[in-house]
């Protein structure tokens, strides 16, 4: 959640000199997967060449990103990674730049629980109470929908899926939404009362159960903390802390040494810096605010796995492949494949779409023809979006965005470092896809040639 909004001009802001060129050393980066030429795999060099253009013009042009960086793979093959801007002032963004992906952390960790579900351990239309405790019985909660109305009974208890898929009634505290979702401010008050506490994960979701539903369960589609209370039934159910968890059966076999909780060793090093954007077009670096909460280091007990990882581009993209292998990375199966194609099937109630079910405060996150799976937004094939039927795909606060599109075996990835984007002025997603689809020029399959090393 955003703690603040900047207000007037930011100190010592400046004109950024053009991005330098960094092809080569793009071009020779570690992506974490095999590269090909672009023609080989029904891609066009020059048409990916625009995407190119359009993440520098990111940069240097109007919106004055801090960086862009972009990868498009199809097949298992990169054929497309480059960076433009700066990790920190002066210091050009690097393939291994490490960023908060802050919400793209979700997907993780919902397969994260999936697995436990293929072990027996737990069902999805479990009561959450029989492993979070008696604070998470439906008669210890109360719903409260409409500002100034009444507490009311919770008339059924939360179930596993329902945190999977955000219809359990819990929400996330955002700023300025709480005349539409009266629940947002009594969040805004309950972090304001342990911010200098250091919650461990476990208080965090105690604390959350004591605060009112903003629907009854089941009913409505909220945006909100439901993923990092999956990461504590994870580790109740697991008898392991989410992080090591995660590490075991996530990050080491899929080859994903970058991504963690913490920053590790030389990743200090290797930290972009990250932007709050300000309605009026300002921006305000708010790295140093983190550090100053020691943000990311082993002092946080705090593990949150509905936004609390960092990661990279190669390691993200491991991930991806993953995902498009249906839960299978170089010989190493994690999920079962029917288990993941019903990850992300749709689970809302009804078949219906996240802006059908969708409150008031989280109508914009809705799209015609966008339901929700467990952990991933999924296109129904309804939509008037140019992405293909079955593509799920999810994103995080700062400007990172994943997309999977089983269909044409592809996946893509746009990473910057800035909360608060306007998405009318600066509508990075819907862009970024209609480019990378507008550099597809064939559906069959074809015999990858590799990249011509010089």
């Amino acid at each position: 959640t955003t703690q603040g909004q900047p207000s007037g001009e930011v100190p010592g802001f400046r004109q950024r000199a053009a991005s330098p060129d960094l092809h080569m050393t793009w071009a020779d980066a570690d992506v974490g997967l095999p590269r090909a030429e672009p023609e080989s795999l029904g891609f066009s060099s020059e048409r990916l060449a625009r995407l190119d253009q359009w993440t520098r013009e990111l940069v240097d042009g109007r919106h004055e990103l801090p960086m862009a960086t972009a990868l498009v793979a199809r097949h298992g093959h990169v054929v497309h990674y480059s960076g433009h801007g700066e990790a920190r002032p002066g210091e050009p963004v690097q393939p291994d730049s490490v960023f908060r992906i802050y919400s793209m952390s979700k997907p993780i960790t919902s397969l994260a629980l999936l697995l436990l579900w293929e072990q027996g351990k737990l069902l999805l239309d479990q009561p959450v109470h029989l492993f979070l405790g008696e604070r998470w019985k439906k008669e210890n909660m109360r719903v409260l929908e409409t500002h100034g109305g009444e507490l009311q009974p919770c008339k059924s208890s939360i179930r596993v899926r329902q945190l999977l898929t955000h219809t359990a009634g819990l929400s996330y505290g955002f700023l300025g939404l709480e005349e539409l979702n009266p629940v947002d401010g009594l969040y805004q008050q309950s972090e304001r009362s342990v911010r200098r506490k250091n919650e461990s994960l476990e208080e965090m979701v105690d604390r959350i159960a004591s605060l009112p539903l903003c629907h009854q369960p089941g009913e409505r589609w909220n945006y909100s903390y439901a993923t990092d209370v999956v990461g504590r039934i994870v580790e109740v159910v697991s008898g392991e802390s989410l992080d090591q968890f995660l590490q075991k059966n996530f990050f080491e076999p899929l080859d994903m040494h970058d991504t963690g909780f913490v920053l590790r060793g030389d990743q200090k090093d290797r930290l972009t810096n990250l932007q709050l954007a300000h309605p009026k077009g300002h921006r305000l670096d708010v790295t140093a605010m983190q550090h100053k909460n020691k943000e990311y280091t082993s002092e946080k007990r705090l593990f949150s796995g509905g936004g609390g990882l960092l990661s990279t581009m190669r390691d993200y993209a491991r991930f991806c492949q993953f995902c498009l292998n249906k839960g299978e990375l170089n010989g190493r199966r994690i999920i079962g494949r029917k288990s993941f194609e019903y990850a992300v099937s749709n689970h809302l109630p009804g078949g219906k779409d996240i802006l059908a079910l969708a409150t008031p405060s989280c109508e914009s996150m809705g799209i015609p023809g966008i339901g929700f799976g467990l952990g991933f937004a999924v296109d129904l094939g309804t939509t008037s979006m140019i992405q293909s039927g079955g593509t799920f795909y999810w994103g995080g606060m700062a400007n990172t965005i994943m997309f999977c599109d089983p269909a044409e075996d592809l996946f893509a990835l746009l990473y910057t470092q800035v909360i608060n984007l306007d998405e009318i002025q600066v509508p990075l997603r819907e862009t970024f896809t209609n480019m990378v689809y507008a550099a597809l020029t064939e559906s069959v399959q074809r015999d990858p040639r590799p990249v011509a090393r010089l």
